[in-house]
């Protein structure tokens, strides 16, 4: 982790978020729709959304040379890593939340997808609303769940 434990959502957000909580609007580029937020913002701002052909382009930095390229996580790896980095999910979920580029569905959605993989029995579709009243993840921290979890 490195340089990734040190220069982490939270530490941006003392100096964003933190400082300015009000004066400024908020346009996220997520790392899994990097090129569809990319072009709809770019195009928000006044450009033509025009990047040349990006589909199937990969940049992996150096990663193919880790020991180990595993992505997968099992379930209670995942469920543990979350109670782990709750604090950096929480700022996560302010960024999404607050996000002028992203539609109700859009956060919903990410805030969803982002519970199921840290084993968080989703209520049914449109049941809770998530993006009016955030999940509190320091509760979740606090829970039975992280209390019990261990790596596998």
């Amino acid at each position: 982790g490195g340089n990734h434990f040190f220069y982490n959502y939270q530490k941006y957000r003392k100096y964003t978020l933190g400082s300015h909580p009000l004066d400024h609007a908020i346009a996220v580029i997520r790392t899994e729709h990097l090129w569809e937020d990319t072009i709809a913002l770019d195009k928000e701002l006044g450009g033509s959304g025009d990047f040349g052909k990006q589909e199937g382009r990969q940049e992996t930095h150096g990663s193919e040379t880790f020991a180990s390229n595993s992505t997968e996580l099992t379930s209670a790896n995942a469920a543990y890593l979350c109670c782990v980095i709750y604090r950096e999910i929480e700022v996560y979920q302010e960024l999404i939340l607050k996000a002028v580029n992203l539609n109700v569905d859009e956060k919903h959605d990410d805030i969803m997808k982002l519970m199921a993989h840290c084993q968080i029995n989703v209520p049914a579709e449109n049941t809770v609303d998530f993006v009016s009243d955030p999940y509190s993840w320091s509760d979740f921290s606090n829970g039975d769940g992280c209390k019990i979890v261990q790596p596998v």
